[in-house]
């Protein structure tokens, strides 16, 4: 070889050199091999980090969508528990209390009255219910509870009623209170926003609108019937037993007419969780697309690496052995 013919320190100079450099490459092939990553990106990706910039930014943005996908997904599963119980509510009292109202004995129909008193706190409750902080129905104030209790409502409404002559007077002072725009409702019993709550941005342009509040008429008019039904088991209103049954059968009336409103509303938030499962699938798949492609280009490949490696190891044993040779080289041995 060439370098034999060069002086001593020349030599030696140059087997530390190239020895200096076979284990700074044998480190960098053990750092990698164990971490799994390129030690040098800006070598691997010639100097340019756009591709690579632009594929971490939409790791992060796909963990923000997720967040919100998740946040959008529990916030609708918990608004539909809430309008299945106004709903279980409704199919359990209409149709008994309509029964009962037609031909059903005065005792039981008394209990029925009653009992719709509890049944107007179970939905408020309901209409009433929060996640993380947050109301679900109460429009663009999530930090406010919607609705008073039942009973504030039955407070406010029993002076109203208590001089009403007929049980026809009765229930447009109810539905006027619940219904009309400017009415008891919306000044008193109703606290919180009046515009749409923010939706949930689930995709780059895709934002989930779960917009619900207690404002909904299909609420109001559950809520009425529930309100007037409890009314009479207040002993409120014309006494006489035909207007009483007129009433609980108004109310019944009501409480079954309920019932498509609020279907149309449960059936357009479904199609919002439709929506968000579709969304969550899609940020699923994109998350694992950006994932493998930010492997490419930061990770090394453990094949390629370890045979890279044992020959930088075979490298470094022949300069071992080299070195070890050239060590004899003494006066000893020159003169044998």
């Amino acid at each position: 070889m060439s370098w034999i013919s060069t002086g001593d320190r020349a030599q030696t100079f140059h087997m530390y050199q190239r020895s200096a450099k076979v284990k700074t490459e044998m480190l960098r092939l053990t750092s990698e091999l164990s971490s799994g990553r390129k030690s040098d990106l800006g070598k691997a990706l010639g100097g340019d980090f756009a591709g690579l910039a632009a594929v971490e930014r939409g790791l992060r943005l796909g963990l923000v969508y997720k967040a919100a996908a998740d946040e959008a997904a529990l916030h609708t599963s918990v608004m539909q528990d809430a309008l299945q119980t106004v709903q279980t509510q409704l199919d359990e009292t209409g149709p008994t209390l309509l029964a009962a109202a037609g031909a059903g004995s005065s005792s039981n129909l008394d209990i029925l009255a009653v009992d719709s008193g509890a049944r107007l706190d179970l939905v408020v409750n309901a209409l009433n219910g929060r996640i993380a902080g947050r109301s679900l129905f109460s429009g663009d104030r999530p930090d406010q509870i919607p609705l008073i209790s039942g009973k504030e409502m039955l407070s406010n409404l029993g002076p109203l009623v208590a001089g009403a002559a007929t049980a026809q007077d009765m229930i447009a002072i109810v539905e006027d209170w619940f219904l009309a725009p400017g009415g008891g409702f919306e000044t008193t019993a109703y606290q919180g926003g009046t515009s749409s709550s923010a939706g949930f941005t689930v995709g780059d342009g895709d934002v989930i609108d779960a917009d619900v509040s207690a404002l909904a008429p299909e609420l109001r008019g559950a809520l009425a019937a529930f309100a007037l039904s409890a009314l009479v088991g207040n002993d409120l209103g014309p006494a006489d037993e035909a207007s009483r049954r007129t009433l609980l059968e108004a109310a019944a009336t009501r409480m079954i007419g309920s019932q498509g409103g609020l279907s149309k509303i449960r059936a357009e938030l479904g199609a919002a969780e439709a929506r968000i499962e579709t969304a969550r699938v899609r940020n699923s798949a994109t998350e694992t697309a950006l994932s493998i492609e930010h492997n490419r280009l930061v990770s090394s490949d453990p094949y390629t690496t370890a045979t890279e490696l044992e020959a930088v190891q075979m490298q470094l044993e022949s300069l071992f052995v080299l070195t070890s040779r050239m060590a004899r080289l003494n006066l000893t041995e020159f003169l044998r």
